[in-house]
């Protein structure tokens, strides 16, 4: 795993900011380079898998948890203003406050996708392991790829170039199948999930967490998955800090 520091160490506030599949730390950088201001320190993990030079493989959402905490852990970094993470990395934000391990003020889960465990959610898992690098590989879906990413379409292109299908499948596996977590896991947390209303992470939310009460929701009318913070990404920084 590869981290990206910006802003000086010592600054007042600190945030985590967490890719989503296909994309990279450096990625997210780039989108919110100095939109911060002065006075942040910002981390942002490239997951394995997902960095050319790295070589390195995807394993589970849990380990790529622990492997964000104990880095901070090593540079000192204890206490984060917020941790904000998008789909993929929202899952492994999630694992990341159930962990309890960091002091974390506010957590941002945007497009968080959930599985409700039903036999479709199965099939989708093994129809994905196919789908994505087939659309992500094929030129003829470039078009299709800049419109729906925007400024990260060229990170998620270079993803497809070098990624292998162990690395789909496992990505796949893990991200389809995550499980909603018990109210234990939201106790004493500051929490908001933002998601687009268009995009289909939001109705299965709506199906399985609708009726829970111990955490904050943003819907983005009009937005897909991992739209809204490509889009306006500066209304979306004030709402991060």
């Amino acid at each position: 795993m590869r981290y990206c520091i910006t802003g000086d160490m010592s600054a007042a506030h600190r945030g985590l900011l967490l890719h989503g599949m296909a994309f990279s730390g450096e990625a997210m950088r780039a989108l919110f380079d100095g939109l911060f201001g002065d006075g942040w320190m910002l981390v942002f993990p490239t997951f394995d898998g997902h960095h050319r030079a790295d070589k390195t493989e995807f394993s589970t959402i849990g380990e790529q948890a622990m492997q964000v905490i104990q880095y901070l852990k090593e540079q000192d970094i204890t206490d984060l203003d917020f941790i904000m993470g998008t789909s993929l990395g929202a899952q492994v934000a999630m694992r990341i406050m159930q962990s309890k391990r960091l002091n974390v003020k506010r957590y941002f889960f945007d497009g968080l996708p959930f599985t409700d465990g039903s036999l479709r959610d199965a099939l989708l898992r093994q129809t994905m392991k196919r789908l994505i690098p087939f659309v992500l590989r094929h030129s003829f879906f470039d078009r299709f790829i800049s419109r729906k990413f925007g400024q990260l379409a060229p990170h998620i292109k270079n993803f497809a170039r070098f990624a292998t299908q162990r690395d789909y499948d496992n990505i796949v596996s893990e991200c389809f199948a995550f499980e909603p977590p018990d109210a234990q896991a939201f106790a004493n947390e500051n929490v908001t999930f933002i998601y687009g209303s268009r995009e289909d992470a939001y109705r299965r939310f709506r199906r399985i967490m609708s009726a829970r009460d111990d955490f904050n929701v943003q819907i983005k009318p009009g937005y897909g998955h991992c739209r809204y913070f490509c889009e306006r990404t500066n209304e979306y920084v004030k709402l991060l800090i």
